[in-house]
């Protein structure tokens, strides 16, 4: 534990190495610091207390069974944050970022009104996931674009830890000919040159085709024939209707009133079955949901942020009837009025100091008053009753 700083193990080794002519067991632990505040940082002194192995015969301890190893007290000088900064941008100290991009389409093909996805890769060494901001892109006469919930992960190993941002984005034409993506760009601090750096993702244009289904409807009138062509052959082909015609049909209408009379015997003796099938697996499925819901109003009450993040995520497989919706992105794209609270949480959870006029009331409101639509299928009702 060490003041005014963020703490976060990222590494552990444990092995047996040859040092000197003698085994020894090698315990190694990396660390991420994250000052908080600039001037003296100490990392105190860490004890650890190990036994000794035993070399004597029979049930009598040794006088002195353990060995204390303690580490010296480190004191570090955190710099300022220089005031070349201006106050509206984010302050990212790293050794290396990058930017990259990703369409989803391949190849890209841009028609009016299909979206094209977009995908934005930031990538951080020294800074966490959380740490990396958001990059806006505005829309303009030629194309709209949508933000989805970004998803992130962090690389950890003995050189600290790699955070990684992937931003997706819904780009929709709407106008024929080609459009142009803005630059984006990032500015960042150099800890080893101790300079300031920008990281740029140029421009990229798209060339948007006609819609489809205009070419469709094009296609489709230039194929129809004329209503006068249409009403001459009809005319031209038309017969009298002979004997044998109308008793096929009246045969046939026969064997349609049998086979629905049989149909609706049938029916109604399912449609109870299932009825009852249905009954069953709704209280089964309501139950499960109302205790989720207490469950997240306990861990909102206790602040266990990570236990009401799963919760969430078990809600939402209740709530929406799919197994498959297994993080907050996947189930922030069902529901998209739970993505705005879910980004609130992230900004309290994640942002230093705390915004303190955050209620995580409200994020138990919404899913109290949330329904879905949704029917459910037969296939889970039946998986979850067996």
């Amino acid at each position: 534990e060490v003041n005014n700083a963020r703490v976060e193990q990222v590494f552990e080794e444990n092995k047996t190495v040859n040092f000197q002519g003698q085994r020894y067991k090698l315990l190694e632990e990396v660390y991420t610091l994250h000052p908080q505040a600039s001037g003296k940082l100490t990392i105190p002194v860490q004890t650890w207390r190990l036994e000794k192995p035993s070399r004597r015969f029979g049930y009598s301890n040794p006088i002195n069974p353990y060995v204390y190893v303690r580490s010296e007290e480190i004191t570090l000088d955190v710099l300022a944050i220089p005031e070349s900064k201006t106050s509206n941008s984010v302050w990212l100290p790293s050794k290396n970022i990058t930017l990259s991009a990703q369409w989803k389409q391949a190849p890209l093909q841009a028609i009016i009104g299909e979206p094209l996805n977009l995908q934005i890769t930031i990538t951080a060494q020294g800074l966490a996931d959380y740490q990396l901001p958001n990059l806006s892109i505005d829309a303009s006469e030629n194309f709209t674009i949508f933000e989805a919930l970004p998803e992130t992960n962090n690389i950890k190993d003995s050189q600290g830890v790699i955070g990684i941002r992937k931003l997706n984005y819904s780009v929709i034409p709407r106008a024929t000919g080609q459009f142009t993506l803005p630059e984006v760009s990032i500015s960042w601090w150099n800890v080893e040159t101790n300079k300031t750096e920008r990281v740029t993702l140029s421009e990229q244009t798209v060339v948007v085709a006609k819609s489809s289904i205009t070419d469709n409807i094009v296609e489709s009138n230039q194929a129809l024939p004329s209503l006068n062509s249409l009403t001459k052959t009809t005319t031209e082909n038309s017969r009298p209707i002979i004997l044998w015609q109308i008793i096929s049909s009246l045969f046939l209408v026969v064997i349609c009133v049998l086979f629905y009379k049989l149909y609706q015997s049938k029916k109604s003796q399912v449609s109870i079955t299932n009825m009852a099938t249905q009954n069953v697996y709704s209280n089964l499925l309501g139950s499960r949901k109302k205790t989720a819901i207490n469950n997240i109003e306990a861990h909102i009450e206790n602040k266990n942020w990570q236990q009401l993040r799963r919760e969430i995520i078990n809600w939402g497989q209740l709530t929406l009837d799919d197994e498959a919706l297994d993080t907050l992105n996947n189930l922030a794209l069902k529901i998209p009025e739970l993505a705005l609270h879910l980004r609130q949480l992230d900004v309290y959870l994640y942002k230093q100091p705390h915004d303190e006029n955050y209620n995580p009331q409200t994020l138990l409101a919404f899913i109290k008053e949330y329904k879905s639509n949704m029917p459910t299928s037969k296939k889970s009702m039946l998986r979850d009753i067996y």
